[in-house]
């Protein structure tokens, strides 16, 4: 739901050309209304925006009456919006809005799922509304809690209020950080938005390179795992994290966090019956919260445990409640081995959803590239994204506006077959060997490990990548840092292989589902996500990451999780009741996926090696030699495939597209 911007000055005067420039960017966030408030002299007006219809005599204080003309200035700040319309479809629920007493102003960007419950218990405490919107509800609640009031909500968030009796900004990130955040500081004050793209507006950009986080991407394929993004002086605010404090002091202000995800030890010694019991409830609950809208919502249908289990969850409550059949949405492959069209008929029939399919090919990816380079607004790992691109933009085709994904399951209901050797050494750490055994035999008789394979894997994630990546280099002639990019060490704060950094923790499961959720995997996950969702104007809802769901799974015991050779144990068996048998006794793993090293190599692998040529000196003010050649001999097949090359080929599309300074 939406976009936002917002721009304090320090001294000089605002000019409302910019900000409406930085609401423009993102229209594709918010095609539906288009709306300003600005501060000056100690009033607070609104503006219109040409995407809002006027509304006539208007009781409320918030709708502007007024377009915002451009050349408009003398303004101290100003809060801009770009509204995708979800709840409360009416002129009640613009944006920005202000209280009964225009002291509080808001624009924000989310859902709080449980609005119409703090409703009911704002008007207990004496609190009137106006309208239907859960905007109304976050300023009442921030009036009355004041930034406690971040604990109350169950939902995805970002925003920005302004006390304009005190000056004072309020700027808060949802727990995991699913909405975005931004934030630059310039000589002459701060801005935030929705996406990075909005800042290049400004008079005072600058596309310059941050070297670490490039270096971090380039070696392990991961962003947004710190506060950092790619462009040099841009930071974001992190999940669980906020801003509070005068306008005067906003360029020295550092977020603090209001939200660490943790482990309930009472959970500790739970049954796997009992858990799954109430892993479905919560669950169940999660989605019904996340039905909440007056669109319609799809889903997004892989055939794989999770989002089936959302696709099943949601047609049973849709029935329960009298209401129509569902739209999935599903990426396909004619390459066989890529397919998971068996799988979705399966689930697709089992809950007679209005099933969407598409096929994206390597023409596809080539005409849409430039599009998805720009909407990520940093590189990104792989295909996989453009196949997620493919699907929303699906949906938005067929009307759909909201739907419901499946990110999160994976890294805190153990997913990733990683898990399985962090478990053992789990194992072999608290002296269980019989444990270890049966589980060294159940990978075997499950999934096909060989012993000594498994063995090896085993010994192989208890060595420190510290003792491994010096050899590997070495048969690379690779360094780190300096000869992977176009920088200096010094350039660097850690010239470690980023792979020891963000490796899975060695022998604690529930504490690397932690990690996975708030640090590594989920961050860059929801990035991707709500850029190639919100690029096609869809709202990304992810029951998974209900933080009562997740603060309950990473809390019940590893053999919950995974044991037996089994992943996900808790979702196959609470979900059972649901899920087709098929689908619930599934071992293998796909997901989203795309045949990347067909696309890459066997059919476009000359092309792309003739364009990194081709821009070869842009390259080679980022990236060395070295890694240009490395990812040219994968694409040309005389390497192994590796996404190396992919992200090779994404940095050099991202400093195209941003006119990004290297060296």
């Amino acid at each position: 739901m939406c976009g936002i911007a917002a721009l304090f000055m320090d001294h000089t005067e605002l000019s409302a050309h910019y900000l409406q420039a930085m609401a423009d960017v993102i229209t594709h966030r918010g095609p539906d209304g288009e709306g300003y408030a600005l501060w000056q002299n100690n009033q607070l007006s609104f503006f219109a925006g040409a995407s809002t219809p006027f509304v006539e005599k208007s009781l409320l204080n918030y709708l502007p009456q007024r377009r915002l003309e451009k050349g408009q200035s003398g303004w101290q700040w100003g809060l801009a919006h770009r509204r995708l319309a979800i709840i409360d479809l009416s002129p009640t629920g613009h944006q920005p809005m202000a209280t009964a007493d225009s002291r509080y102003v808001i624009t924000y960007n989310g859902e709080v799922y449980n609005y119409l419950e703090l409703r009911a218990e704002l008007e207990g405490l004496g609190y009137t509304f106006r309208g239907h919107s859960d905007t109304e509800i976050i300023l009442a609640a921030y009036v009355h809690w004041g930034k406690e009031c971040l604990t109350r909500f169950n939902g995805m968030f970002a925003f920005v209020i302004v006390d304009c009796i005190e000056q004072r900004v309020f700027a808060a990130r949802d727990r995991f950080g699913v909405k975005p955040l931004y934030m630059m500081r310039t000589s002459g004050g701060v801005a935030f938005a929705s996406e990075i793209k909005q800042f290049t507006v400004l008079p005072e950009w600058q596309s310059n390179i941050a070297w670490q986080a490039t270096y971090d991407f380039l070696q392990a394929g991961i962003t947004d795992h710190t506060n950092a993004t790619l462009f040099a002086g841009v930071e974001q605010i992190r999940g669980g994290h906020y801003i509070l404090t005068s306008i005067q002091n906003l360029k020295t202000a550092q977020a603090q966090q209001w939200y660490t995800l943790q482990r309930n030890f009472s959970y500790e010694n739970i049954s796997l019956e009992a858990a799954a019991e109430q892993f479905s409830e919560m669950f169940a609950d999660a989605v019904r919260l996340r039905l909440r809208a007056d669109v319609p919502i799809g889903t997004a249908l892989s055939g794989g445990l999770d989002s089936s289990a959302i696709v099943c969850e949601v047609s049973a409550q849709l029935l329960s409640l009298g209401k129509g059949a569902q739209k999935s949405f599903s990426v396909c492959s004619l390459i066989k081995r890529y397919d998971e069209r068996s799988f979705i008929d399966i689930v697709t029939q089992a809950t007679n959803v209005d099933a969407y399919h598409t096929y994206p090919d390597t023409q596809t990816l080539l005409k849409e590239l430039p599009q998805l380079v720009w909407h990520q607004d940093e590189p990104f790992a792989g295909t996989s994204i453009f196949a997620e691109w493919e699907v929303y933009k699906l949906a938005r085709h067929q009307g759909v506006k909201v739907t419901l994904d499946g990110h999160g399951a994976d890294e805190m209901l153990c997913g990733y077959h990683a898990f399985f050797w962090i478990y053992m050494n789990e194992l072999l750490a608290s002296g269980n060997i019989g444990a270890w055994i049966d589980e060294l035999r159940a990978l075997q008789s499950v999934h096909g490990y060989k012993f000594t394979a498994a063995f090896r894997s085993q010994l192989v994630s208890a060595v420190p990548n510290r003792w491994i990546t010096p050899l590997r280099n070495f048969m690379r002639n690779e360094n780190a840092g300096g000869s992977l990019l176009a920088c200096s060490l010094s350039d660097l704060a850690y010239t470690n292989d980023p792979q020891e950094r963000f490796r899975p923790l060695w022998n604690n499961v529930s504490e690397e589902n932690i990690r996975q959720v708030t640090q590594t995997s989920v961050p860059v996950q929801l990035h991707w996500a709500d850029r190639d969702s919100m690029a096609h104007s869809v709202e990304s809802r992810l029951p998974f990451l209900d933080y009562r769901l997740v603060e309950f799974v990473v809390s019940c015991p590893t053999s919950a999780k995974l044991s037996q050779g089994t992943t996900k144990r808790l979702l196959r068996k609470g979900m059972a009741h649901r899920l087709p048998p098929q689908i619930a006794q599934r071992q293998d793993k796909m997901g989203f996926v795309t045949p990347e090293q067909v696309w890459l190599c066997e059919q476009q692998g000359q092309y792309f090696s003739n364009w990194i040529d081709e821009r070869r000196a842009l390259a080679q003010k980022i990236l060395s030699v070295s890694s240009l050649n490395r990812a040219k001999r994968i694409l040309l097949g005389q390497e192994r495939y590796n996404r190396f090359a992919w992200r090779v080929l994404s940095l050099v599309m991202w400093s195209e597209r941003f006119s990004v300074r290297g060296i």
